[in-house]
């Protein structure tokens, strides 16, 4: 239990014990580390961890050079690509023919530090089927300032459109 108003801290152990000429220990030395701050890091990016791959919405992870990094569940789900066959990977598979130079000038953007939002535009899934999508795409930064590397949400709004048309369909 702890004290009233106590916290309760991680702390990592070294120690080594020193034996006299009749190796019986004699002297012991150690050091300690409080390495709460660490412990907590590593639970929120944990925690991070979990709400990425748990969401619905394709999170691509991409490199200064559109080569895929990370790829959640959700991307798998609406692209058909396993984590397995993008990473490694350029994010150019997922760009239909004469797409090309759109998505040249989004990450040209977002190389240039600037955020995309919801930019609606068109993707290609595994077996070659086009997607209607919303792209989010944002520069991340080092501890530097520097951009090191580049995020992409993207939401499938094909079921929006299908029932947009069919609305307006229904009128004319």
């Amino acid at each position: 239990d702890l004290p009233p108003g106590g916290t309760l801290r991680w702390i990592s152990t070294r120690g080594t014990v020193e034996l006299d000429a009749a190796g019986r220990p004699s002297i012991m030395r150690g050091l300690s580390i409080d390495i709460t701050e660490r412990k907590r890091a590593q639970e929120s990016i944990g925690l991070l961890a979990a709400i990425v791959e748990s969401s619905t919405e394709a999170i691509i992870g991409e490199d200064l050079h559109g080569i895929v990094s990370s790829w959640n569940a959700g991307a798998q789900t609406i692209f058909g690509f396993t984590a397995d066959e993008m990473i490694g990977q350029p994010v150019a598979r997922l760009i239909p023919p004469g797409l090309q130079s759109e998505e040249r000038e989004l990450f040209k953007r977002v190389l240039d530090g600037e955020r995309v939002e919801h930019y609606e535009t068109t993707r290609a899934r595994k077996d070659g089927t086009l997607v209607a999508v919303s792209v989010s795409l944002s520069p991340i930064r080092g501890a530097s300032g520097r951009i090191i590397a580049a995020s992409q949400i993207i939401h499938d709004i094909s079921e929006r459109d299908r029932k947009s048309t069919r609305l307006n369909s229904s009128h004319t």
